[in-house]
């Protein structure tokens, strides 16, 4: 969608269409072409190979993730896959998602999310996998026209980084903020804790008991095993989105919920914070800062409709359908007919955009992604209401607190 709204050509090819069968996530009538409506793990027999001749048929350029058409234990049949399609003339943009190229190597990032990742699937030999995905990043970075690093929090990875951006687009025709919306009392705090140890539900629900235990009121929404139309919906409805507070990055669920209007804590890396064209106004929560934070929101609501509009704004200036396949465009006339690539005169790389700051103290009007100026007797209210029933907020280095109340006393 993101391409023809820019005047490509496209079409969404996949070899399966479900992605789970316990409920839909996404079905056959979300692609154009469908080799099997099943998951991955029915997708056998033919299918791979008619989805190649299809691909071989009727492409220009192919856009992928870092999954090539058999498995990684096939890396030399892949290397003569790819081989072939270049000898045809296709050519490859290629950009990872995430455990495409994500393993279990020796190095830590601040919260581990590799780490947390294996606990919420300890079935899953990460170390093992790493050595097919290490294969998958070995082939495509041999043949790929272009590599996209994506983000901090899966480049370090990838041995390639050819051109450095988010390239999620949203519908943001389709996901709208609801028509006079009016905040909910209590307020709603919706979280999709689709990987709780990744997404730091257990920092979530721990803050929140401290909120509760000194009378803020709110109410909290888990997402899960909802069909994509019915979540959507419950998100539409939130005051506040919790996304995530370990990975250090924003992805599609963040973006869908700043485009329905919706303040979003997500956890953001240095990456995130120091390059601007991953500025959007998400609000950068840890398990440091969270309860502060949300103690903020949920008692400036001024704070949370400022939020919610620039959000909004921000989206559909610099991730929509039309902001992101004017990029997509750039890149494949670049391939295509060799012409020069200017990603800096696209909205997406408007020189408007600038770097976050470091601080990672509500307290402070620079710590907002919004104008707080006017804003600050509320903020400071907010945290003395905090201060009164908890003292000794989290260390940034150990994240221990002193409690006043005996009844909080962790």
């Amino acid at each position: 969608m993101a391409d023809r709204s820019a005047g490509v050509r496209a079409r969404s090819v996949v070899l399966y269409a479900r992605q789970l069968n316990s409920y839909e996530l996404t079905t056959e009538q979300e692609f154009d072409v469908v080799f099997s409506p099943r998951t991955a793990a029915e997708a056998t027999g033919p299918h791979w190979w008619r989805c190649l001749c299809y691909v071989l048929l009727n492409t220009d350029i192919w856009s992928t993730t870092f999954r090539p058409f058999l498995p990684g234990r096939h890396e030399r049949a892949n290397t003569l896959i790819l081989w072939l399609m270049k000898a045809v003339g296709i050519r490859i943009v290629v950009f990872p998602y995430g455990s495409d190229v994500a393993w279990r190597d020796k190095f830590r990032d601040r919260f581990d999310w590799v780490g947390r990742m294996q606990l919420d699937y300890p079935d899953w030999n990460l170390e093992e996998w790493g050595n097919w995905t290490r294969a998958n990043v070995r082939v495509f970075s041999k043949f790929a026209d272009v590599v996209i690093g994506m983000d901090g929090s899966v480049r370090r990875f990838l041995p390639r980084n050819d051109i450095y951006w988010k390239n999620i687009p949203v519908d943001t025709d389709r996901l709208k903020p609801l028509v006079n919306c009016k905040a909910n009392n209590p307020p709603v705090i919706v979280h999709a804790p689709n990987h709780r140890h990744v997404k730091g539900t257990a920092f979530l629900l721990e803050s929140l008991e401290h909120l509760r235990k000194i009378g803020i009121s709110f109410e909290l929404r888990m997402v899960e095993n909802l069909r994509r139309a019915d979540a959507i919906e419950v998100y539409r409805e939130a005051d506040i989105v919790a996304d995530q507070f370990v990975m250090g990055a924003y992805g599609v669920f963040a973006l869908e919920c700043l485009a329905l209007g919706k303040p979003v804590l997500t956890y953001l890396d240095h990456d995130h914070l120091s390059n601007p064209a991953f500025n959007l106004p998400v609000v950068n929560t840890n398990k440091f800062n969270l309860t502060r934070v949300l103690a903020i929101l949920l008692l400036v609501p001024e704070l949370r409709s400022r939020l919610g509009a620039e959000g909004r704004a921000a989206v559909v200036k610099y991730q929509s359908l039309e902001a992101i396949g004017e990029l997509n465009k750039m890149i494949y006339d670049h391939l295509w007919w060799h012409k020069p690539l200017h990603l800096e005169t696209t909205a997406h790389f408007d020189s408007s955009r600038t770097a976050r700051s470091f601080t990672e103290d509500p307290a402070s009007e620079e710590f907002w992604p919004v104008a707080v100026d006017d804003l600050r007797q509320d903020i400071s209210a907010a945290l003395l209401t905090l201060q009164s029933g908890y003292v000794g907020f989290p260390d940034a280095e150990n994240g221990h607190g002193v409690d006043r109340l005996a009844s909080l006393t962790r």
